[in-house]
């Protein structure tokens, strides 16, 4: 985990030995939550909330998805900035669940999320200052990507990759949106933008080697 606030930085890296990562993870669990809850006390300014998980996630206990969201939380409440959550687990699908006051985050700036569940919600969704997304084999319904489309009315940059539970992917509304990137994502695409510049689209075939790849890149200009 890495918390900013000013020039304050606390790291803690999740990526230890298969025998000691129930206690190291129990530890680890232990610091964080001492961490964020001095953040909370003190009301210290959170610039960005960064969690990278390794590949022992699968062997984390609910208490630490509870924790991240905790995180969250407290982050939101201190006008955050940046949040990137990127869980790492091999080709094990989505399954953290995440807070849906992710979706409701109008300090927010940059967003990057991966390797997540983005649960439905019918609370309002407000990413009002969101300029960069990236979202990552992520779970999400079509419902859920409307709304949270249609909340980030400043977003300039949207990457994808991998995702999964969607039918299409419907951009369209966000005045600002300059560039659209694309990987592996195998679902009809419909782009609305007049102020889009570019739209990059990268495909790895799976029955061919991994270094041959098909990348289509659309540079668009006005006269």
């Amino acid at each position: 985990m890495i918390l900013l606030a000013n020039k304050v930085a606390v790291t803690a890296v999740l990526s230890i030995s298969p025998p000691l990562i129930r206690e190291r993870l129990e530890r680890m669990a232990e610091f964080v939550d001492e961490t964020i809850t001095r953040f909370q006390q003190q009301r210290l300014k959170i610039d960005k909330l960064k969690f990278d998980f390794r590949h022992c996630l699968q062997d984390a206990t609910n208490d630490w998805v509870r924790l991240v969201n905790k995180c969250i939380g407290i982050a939101l409440d201190n006008n955050v900035e940046e949040i990137s959550l990127v869980c790492r687990y091999g080709n094990l699908p989505p399954h953290l669940p995440i807070s849906e006051r992710i979706l409701s985050a109008p300090s927010v700036i940059s967003l990057e999320l991966a390797g997540l569940a983005l649960a439905p919600s019918s609370n309002s969704t407000n990413l009002q200052s969101l300029r960069s997304l990236t979202l990552e084999r992520i779970s999400v319904d079509d419902e859920t990507f409307k709304r949270l489309m249609s909340a980030c009315h400043s977003l300039e940059f949207l990457f994808m990759a991998q995702c999964t539970g969607l039918t299409k992917i419907r951009v369209s509304g966000l005045r600002n949106i300059r560039a659209v990137n694309l990987a592996e994502t195998f679902y009809p695409v419909e782009i609305e933008a007049p102020s889009l510049e570019s739209f990059h689209y990268t495909f790895f075939p799976l029955e061919i080697e991994s270094r041959v790849f098909l990348c289509i890149t659309v540079h668009i200009s006005r006269g």
